[in-house]
C-alpha cells in the first residue's frame, strides 16, 4: 500500500510532500501542474548518495521552484534540510542573454542617432 502527503504548494501548482510505502521509508516528492510525480533524490548528488544521505520529506517550495527537503543519513545517525536550487535551462539562458544584447545594441544605436541630428 503507498501513500503520499502534499506539505505546500506554489503559485506555478508545483506541489511538494512525501510518498511512502509500509515497505520503506518515504521519499520526498514533487508533483508538476500535469500531476506527474518526481522523486527528489534524482538531484541529490552523487557525493550526498555516496555517503548515505536519503530525501525523505519535502517541506516547502517557492514560486522560484525552490524547495526545501528533510534528508537522512542512517550510516552516520543525521538529519539535515537541505535546499534544492533549480538552474535554468541553457536554452532559457542563452535566450535571455540573446534578448539582452538585442536592447543594448538598440539603445546604442538610438543614443547615436539623437547624437547625430541637428539641432533646432
Amino acid at each position: 500500500m503507498n501513500q503520499s502527503l502534499a506539505s505546500d504548494i506554489n503559485n506555478g501548482g508545483q506541489i511538494v510532500g512525501k510518498s511512502w510505502s509500509f515497505l520503506g521509508t518515504g521519499r520526498a516528492v514533487m508533483w508538476d501542474g500535469t500531476g506527474q510525480m518526481t522523486d527528489l533524490n534524482n538531484y541529490l548528488s552523487d557525493e550526498l548518495r555516496d555517503q548515505g544521505w536519503v530525501f525523505y520529506d519535502a517541506m516547502a517550495i517557492n514560486d522560484a521552484g525552490s524547495i526545501v527537503v528533510n534528508g537522512l543519513n542512517d550510516r552516520l545517525g543525521l538529519q539535515q534540510a537541505f535546499l534544492l536550487t533549480p538552474v535554468p535551462e541553457p536554452g532559457s539562458l542563452a535566450m535571455f542573454l540573446s534578448g539582452l544584447l538585442m536592447l543594448v545594441g538598440s539603445r546604442r544605436r538610438a543614443a547615436r542617432r539623437a547624437s547625430q541630428e541637428p539641432a533646432a
